[in-house]
């Protein structure tokens, strides 16, 4: 399921969506493989999406994370995307990164 979210403010929902399609889709996970993409971050210059901070960000970990949990589904997960440059600096990269792995 493909989703192109071009509002920050409906792409929570969107990943909800989406983690609910899943499971309606394939009802006995086995595994979930996730790719905790940070290019979506509004200060990331290659795909950042305006409105999109580190505080959506912790929610969709959190979100995702959970999601996993509460139906005992382990995650493999890649820390992926985010790009220096602009206002993203090495520093703030790792930390967006970090809150994927706290999130897990």
């Amino acid at each position: 399921m493909l989703q192109v979210v071009t509002d920050a403010r409906r792409y929570l929902q969107t990943v909800w969506q989406c983690l609910q399609h899943a499971q309606e889709e394939w009802p006995l996970f086995a595994l979930c493989l996730y790719n905790a993409g940070m290019d979506i971050h509004q200060d990331c210059a290659n795909g950042g999406l305006a409105g999109m901070d580190e505080f959506i960000i912790t929610l969709r970990e959190e979100m995702v994370f959970r999601w996993c949990n509460e139906r005992g589904i382990p995650v493999a997960y890649a820390l992926a995307g985010g790009y220096t440059g602009g206002k993203m600096t090495r520093k703030r990269l790792v930390g967006l990164h970090r809150v994927t792995v706290c999130s897990a």
